[in-house]
């Protein structure tokens, strides 16, 4: 094998990118006879010369060794824009629409978005792919681990288009590459692009340009009869008439299973905003993304989408009307509701019973009680609890006791009256649901319980205006990683007792009333994000700060000038404080606007 390997590795020319390629090809199975095969067919592609041609010839050897699903997952990459950072869980949702991730592959206890990250992996894992891991911090909060964004290396998206063509995967339009003078009506281009050549295309994929996309696809009826799949990308403010183009698309392009928007604000400001009646024509849909559009109302019609599986509302209107018929969309795994909008009554979710995900649930927008329906609910992302004590109740009452297959759930509290005993009640029961990953209140809490919960991992309070210190009974929280205080706590005096915040990783003080700060020695011993802003009336930073070696970030922001001067080196001279925060690798201290 050592041979075998030596001999592979010269014949890719010392090329990196043909090394790590071929090095993912041969580790996915370390026998011998594997090697001796994959020798077999580097030689046989390997014929031509050049260094080019040696990185080609390894790219395609990987290429041909996929299975024949993940080849249909690798193409679709080639639908992104060049050095796009492609959302991994969105791509997962598409590979599913399009029928890419099977049934049959699920393994005991995974879903199909565990089948397809399992794909990703071995993308990854045979280098086809740079994907890039969640963050830390954004996986504390979301509950979500595996791959966040993925890529491809420019020869390998070379390929992926090379293989695509082939394959008839695809027609990319670039609309910001088409020269006005040679194209001066819409007429020459619907020829260029609806001929023969791609009447038989299954998937369109539009790169919009806000200067040039004035443009109608397909002139002829039957040039729309294949295409399975329209996939828009802008990278601005875009012109592009959506209302008028998705009217036609709903009569013509009558076996759409994907309509998936990325961009900015794709919907002139004078133009239609109102999403078509005809949308809702197109009864095998499986996926739409409205995702940064500037819709403002949704059509009724919209409820005939039984086999719809992704929803995506996130909009950047300021309010869009959404007709309260979603729950009539029984074939729903994924919801993704606005962040603002208004629809007749509460917005009903009972019939979404294949629900997996919930994202943005305003509980003075939306039915909570519905939740004790959603059976296979498994992510509850942002629920918004919205100053009724009885919707926080109702929601306890669902993750504790509800039937269903919670993993993960982010929950704001705001305005609820959490100073009364059933204020209080709530919270303690809320604060032991094991799932709970996330917690944010906002307003006042007359003092903390007694946590009960071992696994809450993020927590912020906002305006709570606590009078005792909220740090020794915070400290006890085995699990928290992420602690945020906003004008949280009056006192003057915070202590971080030693043992206390064993794993948290970031702490953020913002707008408190604290003149003193003390950290003994052992507290939060795996801190690595410190944020101090508007904290004021804080004199200096803590002595114990030196002793936590795993302290990577310190952000000052508005903080008076004598306190940043503590911190600085000031012509030479260092601040008083300078040399407790000396070894640490980042600290950005904002100019204030405080003077001492």
């Amino acid at each position: 094998m050592e041979k075998l390997g030596i001999e592979m590795v010269e014949q890719c020319g010392g090329l990196p990118l043909a090394i790590v390629v071929l090095g993912g090809l041969l580790g996915k199975d370390l026998t011998l006879s594997h090697w001796q095969k994959v020798q077999q067919n580097f030689n046989s592609y390997a014929k031509r010369g050049g260094q080019d041609a040696r990185v080609l010839d390894v790219l395609a050897l990987s290429y041909q060794d996929l299975p024949c699903q993940l080849k249909a997952c690798f193409l679709y990459l080639g639908n992104y824009p060049e050095d796009f950072d492609i959302n991994a869980e969105k791509l997962y949702q598409l590979w599913m629409a399009e029928g890419f991730i099977s049934q049959e592959e699920r393994r005991a206890g995974e879903t199909m978005m565990d089948v397809a990250e399992r794909y990703m992996g071995e993308l990854a894992q045979r280098c086809m792919v740079q994907v890039e891991l969640q963050p830390e911090k954004h996986s504390i909060i979301t509950g979500t681990r595996g791959f966040r964004y993925c890529r491809l290396h420019d020869l390998m998206r070379d390929l992926c288009l090379s293989k695509a063509k082939e394959e008839n995967f695809h027609q990319v339009i670039e609309c910001g590459h088409i020269n006005q003078q040679e194209h001066p009506s819409s007429s020459s281009m619907v020829t260029s692009i609806g001929g023969n050549t791609c009447s038989k295309i299954r998937r369109l994929v539009i790169n919009l340009d806000k200067k040039n996309s004035n443009f109608r696809l397909f002139e002829q009826k039957e040039s729309a009869r294949h295409t399975r799949t329209i996939l828009f990308f802008g990278g601005g403010d875009c012109d592009y008439s959506f209302g008028e183009q998705l009217t036609r698309f709903s009569k013509e392009f009558k076996f759409l299973r994907v309509i998936n928007f990325d961009g900015n604000a794709f919907v002139k400001p004078e133009g239609i905003k109102e999403l078509p009646k005809e949308i809702g024509n197109l009864i095998l849909l499986r996926y739409l993304s409205l995702y940064r559009t500037a819709f403002t109302k949704l059509p009724s019609s919209i409820g005939n989408l039984r086999h719809l599986q992704t929803l995506d509302l996130r909009t950047t209107s300021n309010m869009i009307t959404v007709p309260n018929v979603l729950w009539q969309m029984e074939g729903l795994v994924h919801l993704y509701l606005p962040f603002y909008f208004c629809t007749e009554g509460k917005l009903r979710v009972d019939g979404l019973r294949n629900l997996g995900t919930l994202q943005n649930l305003q509980s003075d927008k939306v039915n909570v009680r519905d939740l004790f329906k959603l059976t296979n609910l498994r992510r509850l992302e942002n629920v918004f609890v919205n100053g009724e004590l009885e919707d926080l109740t109702m929601v306890n009452n669902y993750i504790l006791n509800g039937n269903h297959q919670l993993q993960h759930a982010s929950i704001f509290i705001r305005n609820c009256d959490l100073c009364s005993e059933d204020g209080l009640s709530s919270l303690r029961k809320l604060l032991g649901c094991v799932c709970l990953g996330q917690l944010e209140i906002r307003g006042a809490i007359g003092k903390l319980p007694q946590f009960e919960h071992q696994l809450l991992s993020g927590l912020v309070l906002r305006n709570s205006l606590l009078k005792e210190d909220p740090m020794e009974t915070l400290g006890k929280l085995p699990n928290l990683r992420i602690l945020g205080l906003d004008n949280a706590f009056v006192g003057k005096e915070m202590v971080c007792s030693a043992h206390g915040f064993p794993h948290l990783k970031c702490l953020m003080l913002w707008d408190l009333e604290i003149e003193e700060w003390r950290v003994d020695d052992g507290a939060m011993p795996k801190l690595s994000s410190l944020e101090i802003g508007c904290c004021t009336k804080l004199k200096m930073l803590p002595n114990g700060l030196r002793f936590i070696l795993t302290l990577q970030e310190l952000h000052i922001r508005d903080m008076p000038e004598a306190f940043n001067d503590r911190l600085r080196v000031v012509n030479g001279q260092e601040g008083e404080d300078f040399r407790k925060i000396s070894d640490i690798p980042s600290i950005d201290i904002r100019l204030s606007c405080f003077k001492s």
